[in-house]
C-alpha cells in the first residue's frame, strides 16, 4: 500500500493515542501507509495567532510515526508556486527532526519516507499534481 490522506478513523485515533500527543488543537486528517506502519500529521503553522510568534511565519510543525517511533519535526517553506491546472511545488527545508535513539540506524530511510510522505499531504490539500523537494541539512542527515 502507498501513503494516502484520509480523515483519521476513530480506532486509528484511539491505537496511536492522537488526542492525547496532539493537544493543542483537533486534527482530523492525516497522511497515512498502513502496511508501512508510518503516518504523518500536520501539527501547526507557526503563524497561529494563539500563540507568541515563533521564527518565521513559513515554519510548521509535523508529527511524523514511523513503525511506532513518534518524531517530531519542522519544516520551512523555502519557495512555493501554482502552476497552470492548479499544479504545484515547493522547496521545504528540514529544521529539526527528533528521532529516538532505536530509530536512529534507519534515519536515512526515515527521510526517505518523510520526503514521500509530505509530498502526498501535499496533493491532498486540492492540487492536481505536485512536487515538493526536501532539503535536508547535511547536520540533519548523519546518524547521531
Amino acid at each position: 500500500m502507498a501513503f494516502v490522506n484520509e480523515i483519521i478513523p476513530q480506532e486509528d485515533r484511539e491505537k496511536y493515542s492522537i488526542d492525547t500527543l496532539i493537544s493543542t488543537a483537533y486534527i482530523f486528517r492525516w497522511t497515512v501507509d498502513r502496511d508501512a506502519d508510518i503516518w504523518l500529521c500536520f501539527v501547526k503553522h507557526s503563524g497561529d495567532p494563539r500563540e507568541p510568534m515563533v521564527g518565521d511565519r513559513n515554519q510548521d510543525r509535523w508529527f511524523f510515526c514511523w513503525k511506532n517511533h513518534l518524531i517530531d519535526l519542522w519544516t520551512e517553506l523555502l519557495t512555493g508556486e501554482v502552476g497552470l491546472n492548479d499544479s504545484g511545488r515547493s522547496v521545504e527545508r528540514l529544521l529539526s527532526i527528533d528521532i529516538p535513539k532505536a530509530a536512529e540506524p534507519h534515519r536515512s530511510q526515515i527521510l526517505k519516507d518523510l520526503e514521500t510522505a509530505l509530498n502526498v499531504y501535499k496533493l491532498g490539500r486540492g492540487y492536481s499534481s505536485y512536487t515538493l523537494t526536501l532539503d535536508i541539512p547535511l547536520e540533519l542527515k548523519k546518524s547521531r
